[in-house]
């Protein structure tokens, strides 16, 4: 798809995914999962997660429905992103968000711990934001844990803003957390806010 080198001098190569990349990009999913969440869920939650949301069957489905980019340094799987349509439940939205059809939303972007500061995530979401899913009049959305600080402002540059928050349940049905639901314009809905009907 495209590639582009980091201030390291290492090169970053990102391309869609294929429904034979389910096991490994299932791995990548867990791997970061685990690295991001593991000290904030009780083990039994995390593992229930890993097993329902992150399986390689899982991963499989969500493949043949969503778009997967998958970042490589050096040819080294180093994180990936997940973008489809807009399934943001609107009871969580400030009310003057909602979603259209047509609008996407990245549902995932994860980067290796030992990867990350690389300006990988940063080329995901921009290829993400390029991808010839998102039209030019689609809005973009995208969940963020709030104490995820550093993904907020990254989010920010490029464009995005608070439009709700929601709950983060796990399987045991504890709120584990909060996400900040963001949201980025698309230019010809940015001069006035979009009313719910």
């Amino acid at each position: 798809m495209n590639a582009a080198s980091g201030s390291d001098g290492v090169s970053t190569r990102i391309r869609e995914a294929h429904e034979a990349d389910a096991g490994v990009l299932s791995g990548l999913a867990r791997r970061t999962y685990v690295d991001a969440f593991a000290s904030s869920m009780r083990a039994g939650d995390l593992a229930a997660h890993l097993d329902r949301q992150l399986s390689a069957e899982r991963v499989l489905a969500m493949l043949r429905e969503d778009v997967f980019l998958l970042a490589f340094e050096a040819e080294a799987l180093a994180g990936f992103a997940q973008l489809g349509d807009a399934r943001v439940d609107a009871a969580h939205l400030d009310a003057a968000v909602a979603p259209r059809p047509g609008d996407q939303e990245i549902r995932r972007l994860y980067v290796l711990a030992e990867r990350q500061g690389r300006g990988i995530g940063t080329r995901l979401l921009e290829a993400a934001l390029a991808h010839r899913r998102v039209a030019p009049d689609a809005d973009v959305y995208l969940d963020v844990w709030r104490r995820n600080a550093a993904a907020r402002r990254l989010y920010e540059r490029h464009g995005f803003e608070r439009a709700g928050e929601r709950p983060f349940d796990v399987a045991s049905g504890e709120a584990t957390g909060v996400d900040v639901i963001l949201v980025r314009r698309a230019p010809s809905r940015r001069a006035r806010p979009v009313e719910r009907s």
